[in-house]
């Protein structure tokens, strides 16, 4: 399934990490996403409508559950703008930094 509701929105700059889990995300609950995508211009969704069968292989805690066993669940969140680098740039930049590296003897 593809998940239209990304891909709706103005153009967001995600690291391929954030994408990665938006795909398990939308893997692990496809209804949830199904509904999301059938009105995306909503902006208030109800429990009983996402999750119509509370004891499903979809329902709101086991969401809870997939989200807090996620690696990120602890991150402190960050603005929107900030000047950070995932850490595939980072150990580029340091692989260049090292390449360039030049010995100069006294």
């Amino acid at each position: 399934m593809v998940c239209l509701l990304w891909q709706q929105l103005p153009k967001w700059c995600s690291s391929p990490a954030a994408i990665a889990l938006l795909d398990q995300f939308v893997s692990r609950f496809p209804r949830m996403f199904e509904h999301l995508n059938s009105n995306p211009k909503d902006d208030m969704y109800y429990e009983a409508d996402l999750f119509p069968e509370p004891d499903g292989p979809e329902s709101w805690s086991l969401v809870q559950e997939f989200l807090k066993q996620l690696p990120t669940y602890g991150l402190e969140p960050v603005d929107c703008g900030s000047l950070i680098l995932d850490a595939p740039q980072i150990a580029a930049i340091e692989k260049a930094v090292l390449d360039m590296q030049v010995c100069v003897w006294p």
